[in-house]
């Protein structure tokens, strides 16, 4: 999986990281020292790097400092909820036998009654002063573990495996039910199953092990669908697209699973666009490609037009008013679908407007689905699907291969 960086005006997926001139660099991200103005401070600038640098849990704060921290938080609000829910029975219950007393004219017993559902609402008070105190300082130490794991490339890459992953962790505990909750229980289920590749089960146990998912979901052990953490466009509907596209990376012509080692286009794409096995050269697909993903993410003839070749679909995003030439200036979000003339296409990952290029994912791309760094003077127009984000940028491609490091 890449690591990332977030970018856009929009929706950014991963709290506060920091902007690089060189996102291909971002794993090599290292503190830097201080600016000193007299040579003096050398030495305390010095230190201060070595402070850094030591392992996190080794100084204030820390991967496991903060862990501990919100969790304790996490207690408190807990147990000072537990205490006000029992306080709100006992309140319910008390007026309840009231009622009955005041029906039989126990008058000085209803007296006694309301002294004490006085002193009730008293220790209500206090405990949702204490909850509200703790839910303020947790957010205060997610804030400041989110800096923390901001700076960190593990972390990067592991919140960018979880927001790709999303839909498929969450019927990851077994259910195999979609219930638009991802908690702590899942991300275990994830990081135990074996059918999941090893790189991604390594990127759960981390965001476990190390407390990361905490910051991540801040502090409430979970995220929900509509949380605008997981988010990759600003849509949710263009999220599935993408994390569709995103998950058949590596996928090679050849047969319909994908494993071979062919150059004879024949793919599931072709296979599902034209209902029956298709190969040679008659059946390139690029667009095939962006069609199937579109249909598994429920959005195919609708959002995204189902097409097989770029003529097609520049006539089909015509019609609905979303075609976009590049001379018109127009900035893709991720999940357009883009065009170069009218000879291949595929789909906008991420738009890097600082150093004028774009990250797609693309099929028939050197015979397989890859993503690929491309400098915007290559694409000729766009498809809008309705992004609102520039995407999320993966940090570690590698420019020699195309594709994750």
């Amino acid at each position: 999986m890449g690591l990332v960086s977030s970018v856009g005006s929009s929706n950014t997926i991963i709290p506060k990281v920091p902007d690089t001139s060189k996102q291909e660099d971002a794993a090599k991200v290292t503190p830097k020292l201080p600016a000193v103005s007299k040579q003096e401070d050398a030495a305390k600038a010095a230190n201060q790097l070595a402070l850094k640098n030591q392992p996190k849990d080794e100084f204030e704060g820390g991967e496991q400092g903060y862990k501990k921290e919100i969790e304790e938080y996490n207690t408190q609000i807990g147990n000072a909820e537990d205490e006000i829910k029992r306080i709100e029975n006992e309140i319910k219950n008390l007026k309840n036998d009231g009622m009955l007393e005041n029906m039989l004219g126990w008058t000085p017993w209803v007296e006694t009654k309301v002294e004490k559902e006085t002193k009730l609402n008293n220790e209500k008070a206090t405990q949702e002063g204490i909850r509200d105190k703790a839910l303020g300082d947790r957010t205060n130490a997610v804030n400041e573990a989110q800096k923390f794991w901001g700076e960190d490339p593990d972390y990067q890459r592991a919140a960018n495996t979880f927001r790709y992953y999303y839909d498929l962790t969450d019927t990851a505990s077994g259910t195999g039910e979609k219930d638009g909750i991802v908690n702590e229980k899942d991300l275990e289920a994830m990081a135990k199953n074996p059918d999941i590749p090893e790189e991604v089960r390594k990127d759960f146990k981390f965001l476990l092990d190390s407390g990361a998912f905490l910051a991540m979901s801040g502090g409430d052990r979970y995220i929900s669908e509509d949380d605008p953490t997981v988010s990759i466009s600003g849509n949710s509907d263009i999220d599935g697209f993408l994390r569709t596209a995103y998950r058949e990376q590596k996928y090679h012509e050849g047969t319909s699973e994908g494993d071979a080692s062919g150059s004879n286009n024949h793919t599931k794409y072709g296979d599902w666009y034209y209902n029956g096995k298709v190969s040679g050269d008659n059946y390139p697909w690029c667009a095939t490609f962006v069609s199937w993903c579109a249909k598994e993410a429920g959005i195919g003839g609708t959002t995204v037009p189902k097409y097989e070749g770029c003529l097609g679909g520049i006539d089909e995003y015509k019609k609905a008013g979303c075609y976009h030439t590049a001379e018109s200036g127009y900035e893709p979000k991720a999940g357009d679908v883009f065009f170069h003339e009218t000879a291949h296409t595929g789909i906008i990952l991420a738009y890097d407007k600082k150093n004028n290029c774009a990250y797609t994912i693309e099929g028939n791309c050197d015979n397989e689905v890859k993503i690929v760094k491309r400098p915007m003077e290559y694409f000729t127009s766009f498809g809008s699907n309705g992004g609102t984000s520039n995407g999320v940028i993966p940090s570690n491609y590698d420019q020699t291969k195309g594709g994750i490091a």
